[in-house]
């Protein structure tokens, strides 16, 4: 195999990972410079944020569970082509009946929804990926997490751009066109062992209970609060994205915006 051809499954994993990374964040400094262009109300766009940061609080602790029955590959396209729906939805809307204040919320809170589900799928390829590819896993990871984190520093420098030379409404384009690129370049992957580990022969064999899941749920998060470690870093990390993130997606935007 050549080695362009054997390392392009890492490449494409992280092309994914890149696309994912910029449009998340272009998402967040277009919704709240969007709320402010149609409705000039900085506290309509906290809200709007706020709320927009409750899915993933839900959907994170069963991300697992849905891969492990759905597959890995399926859940990220899946999520990734969702995204793009749901970050079109606002220019199309705007097209054909215009936004109010309600529907840019129920938009956010659904495109949220999606993130975590999505990035979690994409982080269980990393081993296969790395074999794959030849590279050592570590590494793969420790790169996996650089380039997304890229990507976030990246996309509310793109979004601020794109909003000044096309405007806020049209910068939802480009995201939405991100979000695509990561879906196709997730469904075009051939690693080895990567099958539905929930397909139809194995679903029909095997009865989920829900107070099965509920307890491995509640294993898990008693697990997380026990670590002292893990409930530090959990704490340090709300902590974190409820000072940094009301600055760049409300305070800044706002700033500019009455300047």
């Amino acid at each position: 195999m050549k080695p362009s051809r054997r390392i392009l499954p890492a490449l494409l994993l992280q092309t994914a990972n890149l696309a994912s990374g910029l449009g998340n964040a272009m998402v967040t400094i277009s919704i709240p410079w969007l709320i402010l262009e149609t409705s000039d109300s900085p506290l309509f766009a906290g809200i709007v944020v706020a709320l927009a940061s409750l899915p993933p609080l839900l959907i994170s602790p069963i991300a697992g569970w849905i891969i492990d029955h759905f597959g890995r590959r399926l859940v990220s396209v899946i999520s990734d082509l969702l995204s793009t729906i749901s970050v079109i939805a606002f220019p199309l809307i705007y097209l054909w009946f215009g936004l109010d204040n309600l529907t840019i919320l129920l938009l956010a809170f659904f495109g949220a929804l999606f993130d975590p589900a999505g990035y979690t799928a994409r982080k269980t390829l990393l081993v296969d990926a790395s074999k794959a590819s030849g590279i050592d896993q570590s590494q793969l990871n420790g790169f996996h997490d650089g380039v997304f984190g890229l990507g976030w520093i990246a996309g509310p420098a793109l979004g601020a751009w794109m909003i000044a030379t096309v405007g806020a409404i049209n910068s939802f384009w480009v995201a939405g066109g991100l979000f695509f690129i990561s879906s196709i370049a997730i469904a075009v992957i051939r690693l080895e062992g990567d099958r539905r580990s929930g397909s139809s022969d194995h679903l029909a064999d095997e009865v989920i209970e829900p107070e099965v899941t509920l307890r491995s749920l509640s294993r898990g998060f008693v697990a997380l609060w026990q670590d002292k470690l893990l409930r530090t870093i959990t704490i340090a990390i709300l902590i974190l994205a409820g000072v940094y993130l009301p600055t760049e997606s409300i305070i800044l935007p706002t700033y500019f915006e009455e300047m």
